[in-house]
């Protein structure tokens, strides 16, 4: 007389599999969400250092770098040589599109350059700058120009249009909108606008 064979059956079997997947499904959200956050919080903290860096910097020269040829952080060399106010710019956008061939860097905007703004707004040659990321959609919604009063006519003219320019991560980790720093002269004040 043979002993009774001790196995699972094929519905506690698909019972388990479904329980895996209901997990499954759970977690990844959760995990890529995670994810996310880690990024933004990243962004935030390398924005601090830079800012910090580019506070020492107007210290002794009394104005903010311009960047070399372009708009990105990683052009800023003035902030590591010939005095090492900190000791890279090559702070990474991970929410940049990787199909944008641009350096894959954090914007820098100094708002002190008249020919970069229109005449007819708040930062019109101030001594002041905004440090931008794109935001975890992947789209530049022009969060630079949060800072200062748009113009007439211009498509975000407005303050609903504007705050829609800054992501906000109590609508999720998916909201659009860029996260920027400014810092400097501003009506604003200084640093992360939430």
């Amino acid at each position: 007389m043979g002993y009774p064979r001790k196995s699972f059956t094929l519905i506690e079997l698909l019972i388990v599999v479904a329980i895996i997947a209901i997990l499954a499904a759970i977690a990844v959200p959760n995990f890529l969400e995670a994810q996310t956050r880690s990024k933004v919080s990243r962004v935030k903290a390398d924005m601090r250092s830079v800012a910090t860096a580019l506070e020492a910097y107007c210290v002794d020269y009394n104005s903010y770098p311009w960047p070399e040829g372009s708009l990105f952080l990683i052009h800023l060399f003035r902030l590591t040589t010939p005095v090492a106010y900190i000791t890279s710019v090559a702070f990474k956008d991970p929410f940049m599109p990787k199909d944008d061939v641009n350096p894959n860097s954090l914007r820098y905007f100094n708002y002190g350059y008249p020919g970069w703004w229109i005449p007819d707004n708040d930062m019109y040659g101030k001594r002041a700058y905004c440090l931008h990321s794109y935001g975890p959609d992947g789209d530049s919604d022009g969060g630079e120009h949060f800072a200062h009063r748009l113009y007439p006519g211009h498509p975000e003219w407005g303050e609903p249009q504007r705050y829609a320019l800054l992501y906000n991560p109590t609508n999720g980790t998916k909201s659009s909108g860029d996260i920027i720093y400014i810092g400097g002269d501003t009506r604003f004040g200084g640093g992360m606008i939430d």
